[in-house]
């Protein structure tokens, strides 16, 4: 015999499980796993594996179960796809922040027997990390070469965490023309790969 849940709409069951049915809550996440894991596979960030976004995408797509509201027009489906690249987005963002900076830069040390520092294990070799930090820099001289001002603006201030509110405030732009600017900055970023 066929499970009900599986007949059910993503509409209705986001609906039972926002009435506390956690069967159907489990069943609509089942249903959406697979494209959190898609979203998540396209991004990189200092400090975060791979299952860290597909865990961040999995919280989005609870969000959306938990706060999806029907009255606005939107399907789930589109619904939970924006709550996923945006959670998504916002782990991107906070690992970039400047107050996150030393926790990505640190090396861990500890004393042996005889007193003498010695590496953690799994802790950052200072020879690595002196060459992420090249690397790092060499990719920013290429985007700001790449990048028009008002792009290389737009992103410093993005990454920063603000919101196209905040940039366009902070700018003089309107948010439109932030958005614009950031996909200018996807696609030159996108083709230079």
């Amino acid at each position: 015999m066929s499970d009900p849940f599986d007949r059910m709409t993503d509409e209705q069951l986001a609906q039972q499980a926002q009435n506390g049915c956690d069967r159907a809550a489990g069943c609509l996440i089942a249903r959406y796993l697979p494209m959190a894991a898609s979203r998540a596979a396209g991004y990189f960030g200092p400090g975060l594996e791979q299952q860290d976004f597909v865990q961040e995408g999995l919280l989005g797509l609870w969000s959306a179960v938990r706060n999806y509201d029907p009255q606005r027009g939107a399907s789930f489906s589109t619904f939970a796809d924006q709550c996923v690249v945006n959670r998504i987005h916002s782990a991107v963002r906070t690992a970039l922040s400047p107050r996150q900076a030393p926790l990505s830069d640190y090396v861990s040390i500890s004393q042996d027997e005889e007193g003498q520092a010695v590496q953690l294990p799994g802790a950052e070799n200072p020879e690595v990390t002196f060459i992420q930090e090249e690397d790092r820099q060499l990719r920013n001289r290429k985007m700001r070469r790449l990048l028009s001002l008002r792009e290389w603006e737009v992103l410093e201030q993005y990454l920063k965490g603000k919101s196209y509110q905040e940039i366009s405030e902070h700018l003089g732009v309107t948010p439109k023309a932030v958005d614009n600017a950031l996909q200018r900055v996807r696609r030159k970023l996108q083709a230079a790969e």
